[in-house]
Parts: structure tokens; sequence; C-alpha cells
């Protein structure tokens, strides 16, 4: 009955709900807007058609949960009486890492993290995004942290409002890693959610230790639970960890399921790490959709990276660091190999290399394909010459296994880790020596961030090698790198090519360098490649039909099937098996979404090719005409060593080839 600030063309439609029911009011709104909207388009800058996007989103937010809401709680004081916590804006300061302070690299990471602080002196009208770029192991976790803390406390001061911090980060081992840094900077002891901190990916756990409860017989209070669910799905503690697919689901996807999360993005501290791991095809509306969230939606961010892409032009942000050159250290060298080698012709000079060179304690060997890395594994594994302890690190572990051998490599005093481009971007691990498949040139610089990553060492080598595959009767075949970096678009390898041609005549590229080579880097590929205009402008108009998220973030994954390796879970079929069997739909689905994260543990994914058919070695749940994944035969997972093997006991191949 009483309508503020309506669109004069709406004013009287809704004034009048009372009288002709909503139902009338909605078919006449939707008509004016049929009317209108075409017409609107055409007058609209792309920036102002994702700025009217983004309003309906928020106002379609609130009332998702506002609807679940009134469902779940059962009075407003229930509701709004989550509690927060105030958190002293020098809570990052107050707690020093450990290692010496008079070392270069710690000055360096203090001069770092006081500029980043020092944003938080700015004008609180100044909305644009801030960058910051800096080289690997410069503490840009801390930074962040101490950054969000300052202007929490700043925007508390001066609106009464405490901000919600979301940190977004691409990968599930980055993710756990910071939840770890954070956990201790808070004081929290407790791996779960709360209140006060929350991780939302595949992974977590669905509990919230805040609100479930359990009854005399062991069962979790049913009520209690639900309002679990609405916490945890509708992004309720102070501090948010998620994933790239989360974010950008809640921030651009249009079902209610992601969109009961957006008005959470707005009012909020975004700290977004490792940027470059956005796709070129959505640089456009990833930057676009940021700089209206900031102007719009009064959020600050944080972009963060050693390798800053072009995602947000350089007058619509502001660099917090002005040099990133002047924190570059002589911590490695990139040495590349112009020679192109067969694994049969590589493997043997890798393995004296590594013999003539005892003083080098842990090695890092990064391969582009699952299959070659468990070729170099299993080669090096079987000269029995080598003392080295043995690591393998892939997409064919389980996430399970996958982060406790991160959580090896770093602590050991000794190893050699042969993995996939798994641990390149995010992952503390500091290594003596590195070996790189060749890759682009983004990549090949994050890899580099491994060795040496805290300065202990003079410099180290990084040398970059150019593996080739190798046909059944033994005739080269392509390049490795040619299989993964492919374009999802047009089928090209334009990074490879602008890598090569930067690469062309360098023998060696110091840590000092790499600065200015990686902003050449993005800025041809900017030039060379569509950066997802049509994608901006058909989200901001409302066109869903095409947009799939997760497909332009991960590309398509719609030849992949996903095997559940039962045997790491025994109890996890009978459990399945018993959540399909409930009658209840809404009980059903709720047993299956608190099943999902033990899944996502034992589970991985494998593409289907001509040659190999996941009948061969797993069996579909819960039909073979409508699986929802396979439960592998135990025969086909190694737990100790390689993790899914796709051969056959006699050694012929199933035929999921180099991936």
């Amino acid at each position: 009955r009483h309508v503020i600030d309506v669109h004069p063309a709406l004013k009287d439609s809704l004034t009048c709900m009372s009288k002709d029911g909503f139902e009338a009011v909605y078919n006449h709104v939707c008509d004016l807007i049929d009317e209108n909207w075409k017409e609107h388009i055409d007058a609209s800058s792309v920036e102002e058609l994702v700025r009217i996007r983004l309003a309906i989103q928020f106002c379609f937010s609130c009332l998702l949960e506002a609807d679940k809401a009134l469902l779940i709680h059962s009075s407003m004081a229930e509701y709004f009486g989550v509690s927060t916590r105030e958190y002293p804006r020098t809570l990052v300061e107050d707690q020093l890492p450990p290692g010496d302070p008079a070392t270069v690299i710690n000055q360096q990471r203090r001069d770092a993290y006081n500029a980043v602080v020092a944003d938080a002196n700015s004008d609180t009208k100044d909305r644009r995004p801030r960058v910051l770029t800096l080289p690997t192991g410069l503490g840009k976790t801390r930074c962040a942290a101490g950054w969000a803390m300052h202007w929490r406390a700043k925007l508390e001061r001066e609106t009464g409002i405490r901000p919600k911090l979301i940190v977004v980060l691409p990968f599930l081992s980055v993710i756990e890693q910071t939840a770890g840094v954070y956990r201790d900077l808070l004081n929290l002891k407790e791996h779960t959610n709360d209140v006060h901190l929350q991780t939302s990916h595949s992974l977590s756990l669905r509990d919230h230790m805040d609100v479930e409860t359990e009854s005399t017989d062991g069962e979790k209070d049913a009520d209690a639970q639900s309002r679990a669910e609405f916490v945890l799905d509708t992004w309720r503690s102070e501090i948010v960890l998620t994933t790239f697919d989360q974010f950008l689901l809640a921030l651009m996807d249009a079902k209610s399921r992601h969109q009961q999360r957006f008005h959470n993005l707005c009012d909020a501290l975004i700290v977004i790490d490792e940027v470059q791991a956005f796709p070129v095809h959505l640089w456009h509306p990833v930057g676009t959709l940021l700089k209206e969230l900031a102007n719009a939606g009064r959020s600050r961010l944080l972009l963060m990276t050693a390798t800053q892409p072009g995602i947000i032009a350089a007058d619509q942000r502001v660099d917090i660091i002005e040099n990133p050159t002047a924190y570059a250290q002589p911590r490695y060298q990139i040495e590349i190999d112009p020679r192109e080698m067969t694994l049969s012709q590589w493997l043997p000079q890798l393995v004296q290399e590594i013999r003539s060179n005892c003083d080098i304690r842990k090695w890092l060997i990064v391969v582009n394909t699952r299959r070659c890395a468990q070729t170099v594994y299993c080669y090096l594994r079987d000269t029995r010459v080598l003392t080295h302890p043995l690591l393998l690190l892939s997409s064919d572990i389980v996430p399970r296994d996958r982060l406790d051998r991160v959580r090896q490599i770093k602590e050991c005093s000794s190893c050699i880790a042969v993995t996939t481009q798994c641990v390149e971007a995010g992952v503390d691990i500091d290594m003596d020596f590195v070996v790189r498949d060749f890759a682009p040139l983004d990549s090949l610089v994050q890899v580099a961030g491994r060795c040496n990553r805290n300065g202990k060492r003079d410099r180290q080598t990084v040398r970059v090698v150019r593996l080739l595959n190798e046909r059944e009767d033994g005739t080269d075949d392509r390049a490795f790198c040619e299989y993964v970096y492919r374009d999802a678009k047009n089928n090209s390898i334009i990074q490879l090519q602008i890598t090569r041609e930067l690469l062309q005549n360098t023998a060696v590229v110091n840590e000092e360098s790499v600065t200015e080579l990686v902003e050449e880097y993005f800025r041809r590929l900017g030039n060379a490649k569509d950066k997802g205009s049509e994608i901006t402008k058909n989200w901001a108009t409302f066109g869903h039909d095409e947009l799939n998220i997760q497909r332009e973030l991960r590309g398509d994954n719609s030849r992949q099937v996903t095997f559940v390796v039962t045997k790491l879970d025994p109890r996890l079929s009978e459990d399945l098996e018993a959540a399909y069997a409930e009658p209840d739909r809404w009980a059903r689905r709720r047993k299956l979404r608190d099943l999902g994260p033990r899944i996502a543990q034992v589970s991985v994914s494998v593409w289907v090719t001509h040659r190999f058919r996941p009948e061969q070695i797993g069996e579909p749940f819960p039909s073979l005409e409508y699986p929802s994944f396979w439960f592998l035969d135990d025969r086909f997972y190694d737990e100790a060593e390689l993790g899914l093997i796709t051969h056959d006991f006699d050694g012929s191949s199933t035929g999921t080839e180099v991936l």
C-alpha cells in the first residue's frame, strides 16, 4: 500500500494490487515490460543495462531469502539474532607470522602489507576496484586479511554496519590453505562452519555448529538442521570463503538457489585471489559486473595475482602497488630449453640430472596431462637409483588425498613431486628445482613461484622443456601442451603461440624481468581473443538460454563422467542407496545434499572417448539409463600411489589417452 521510489510506469499498478489481486498486477507489469524493454535496450549502454540487472537481482535475492526465512524461523528476533564479532583493525599485524623479520623477503612482505592496509585511508566515496599485483610468496593472503579488517573497521565506524567479507579462490587446495590462515587469525579452533567463518564449495561440510542440535537419540533436530541449511545456503557467516564457480553462480546465474546469495555480494568486502585464472572470454563480463557491483552495490573489491590480466582497465581501478617490479627478488631464473623431446628421450636425461645434483633436495616436475604424470612417476619409481621420496599429484587422485599430498610436499625435507598444473597457483610449497613442460606464459610464471618461494637460497632454476606425446607405433605426435591449452570457442592455441613469440629469442628469464614480460603477454592476449562482450550483453538483457556459468568457466565437461571411489568410504554406497530410497522428495534431496561433500571427497572425473566407456571400470548409479555417477571397481584405484588406473590388468590401454 505504501510505494516509495517506484518507476512511474509501475506505480499505479502496484498501488492497486489490493484491489485487483496479485495475478492481475503481475500480468500488467509483464505487458509493460514487453512493450518497453526492447526500446530500453536499444537506448541504454551495456553498463546501464548491467546496473539495472544487478538492481533487479538484488530485489529478487532479498525476496528469496525473506520467503525462506518466513518458513524456517519462528520470529524476526530469531532471524535477525545472528551475532557478529568486533575485530580490531590491527588483527593481522598484531599476529606476526613466524620467521626472521630481518630477512629481505620478510621486509618486503611488511612493506607490501603496509601499502595494502594504507588503502583503508582512502575516501570511502572512491569505490573503484582495488588491484594488488605482487610476486608469489609475498603474503597476499595476510595482506588481503589486513586490508579487509582495516576497511571493515572504517566502514563500521562511518556507517554503523559491519560488512561481510567474501574471499573468492580458484582451487580447493587454496581454499583449505586460506581457511587455515583465517582460523588462526580469528582464533577459531573448530574446523566447521559457524557464524564467524564458512567455507562454501563442493567439499565443504553441510554443518553449522551455531544452530545445529541433536536430540537425545542422536538424530539431528529437523528444525535446527533446516536453519543450518538456510544460513549455509544464504552465506550468513561474517567471513565466507568460496570458489570462482560459486561466486560467479551467485553473481550471474538466474537459478533461485544461486540468486538467494546475491544480496550478500552488496555492501560487502570481496577479495578475489588468482584473478588470472579467469579465462579470457570472461574478462569483459567479469570486469564489467565487478565494476558495477562496486558502483551500484557499494561493495569494496580487492583483486589479487602475481600475473595481472586486463580484466579491469587501468583507468577504472586503483593499483595499490604501483611498481610490482620493485618487489621482485633474485629467487629464480626460468631457463628455456628450445629442443622438442619425446618422453622416452627426456626421462633418462631427467634421471641423470637428479642423480648429478645431490645437493638439490626438493624437485618439482610439472607436466600437462594425467597420463604423462603417471608415466613420469612410474619411470622414476622403477629406475631404483633415486633416493628421494616420490609423490604423484594429479586429478587422477581424489581430492581428499590430493590435499594430504600437498601437505606432505610442503612439510617434507626431501622429495620428487610429479604433478600436473594443480600446484601452479596459490599452493604454498617451496621447492629447490622446478621442471615444467611448456605452457602459456602465465602458467609458467605461476609454477615458477613455487621455486625458492621463501628466498632462503641463492637463485634457483625453473627449466622449461617441450615434451611430445608418442603414438603406439613409436612415432612423434603433438606436444602435450596442445592437448590441454585449447580455446573452447575456436579450437585455437593462441596462448601458446604468444608465449613462443615472447620467448623465441630468450634463453633465460630472471624473476626481476617477469612482470614486464607478463604484462606484454596479457596485452597481446587481450588483443587477439574475444573477451566476452557478447556474454555481457546477453546476461544484461536476460538472455539466459545460452549462458552456462560453469561451462564458460571450466569448459564443456559434457563428455566427462564421475567415478566415486567407494572403497575409500565403505558406507557411502549404502548411504546413497538409502537416500535414493527415501519416498519424500524433500527429505531425499536433503539427504543427498548432506552426502555431497563425502561424494566429492572421493571422486575423480574422466573424459569419455571412442576407446573408453565408463562401464569398463565401474557400475552406474542410480541406473544405467540415468547415471548421476559411477561406482568405481576397487581394482582401478591405487590409493598408495597412482590414484585412478586407466589400463586393464593385461597392460593394454582402456583409451583415456593423454587426458
